[in-house]
């Protein structure tokens, strides 16, 4: 028997595949949950030292994320989608882009002075 990778694909039957290593990488399908909540993305901002707080306002989806820096600054984003999946991916993509936008700032800074 040839080595290969295993790859879990619990769909409708709950099987598994397996791809020979000539197959490996080519084309292989990627399960992704048939609902997005979240959850992975909220856990990568707490991994990165966001603290996000989420509720519902009506029929919405709101949330804010803070990140405290060392200088004692503190930054913010905010967010509102129709659902919890659309509200996390707006409040990491902001975060994203506030770091890159304070860090950016900074490191102009330093090669400045």
């Amino acid at each position: 028997m040839r080595r290969g990778t295993l790859v879990r694909d619990r769909g409708a039957e709950g099987r598994r595949r397996f791809f020979p290593p000539e197959r490996q990488g080519k084309g292989t399908a990627m399960a992704t949950p048939a609902r997005m909540n979240g959850e992975i993305l909220h856990l990568w901002l707490r991994l990165l030292g966001w603290q996000i707080e989420t509720g519902r306002d009506g029929a919405y989806s709101v949330g804010v994320g803070t990140h405290f820096q060392a200088d004692g600054s503190t930054l913010c984003v905010g967010g509102c989608a129709c659902n919890d999946g659309e509200l996390a991916l707006q409040l990491f993509e902001q975060a994203m882009l506030t770091f890159a936008r304070v860090y950016g700032q900074a490191q102009h800074q330093l090669t400045a002075a």
